[in-house]
């Protein structure tokens, strides 16, 4: 199912949204904050233990539009899920990119877009 902004195996709202919670900005399974949140750490722009893109980046959460495991962004989506500016610890790029490969508007290891 794919939403206009977002889509995921889960789910998807307008700008994110994660099976267990969804906020306007961010959301993960644990915890949500305005631009970012992890399960250990938070910060405005967001880092991540091993490494950090852009705004931010955490293995399980993003920042920005937000997005975690199960959860997904408003420019990019995967399996394991990515924001525009967020990326995971195996790799990252300017807009977004995941261990598998994702694209400047997003793309998952099976199929997503934009729209």
């Amino acid at each position: 199912m794919l939403n206009e902004d977002c889509t995921n195996e889960n789910i998807l709202n307008d700008d994110c949204t994660n099976e267990s919670t969804l906020r306007e900005d961010c959301t993960d399974e644990i915890t949500l904050r305005e631009d970012c949140t992890n399960e250990s750490t938070l910060k405005e722009d967001c880092t991540d233990e091993s490494t950090l893109s852009g705004e931010c980046t955490i293995e399980s959460t993003l920042s920005g539009e937000c997005t975690n495991e199960s959860t997904l962004s408003e420019d990019c989506t995967n399996g394991s899920t990515r924001d525009m500016d967020c990326t995971d610890g195996s790799t990252l790029s300017e807009d977004c990119t995941n261990e598998s490969t994702l694209s400047e508007d997003c793309t998952n290891e099976s199929t997503l877009r934009q729209d």
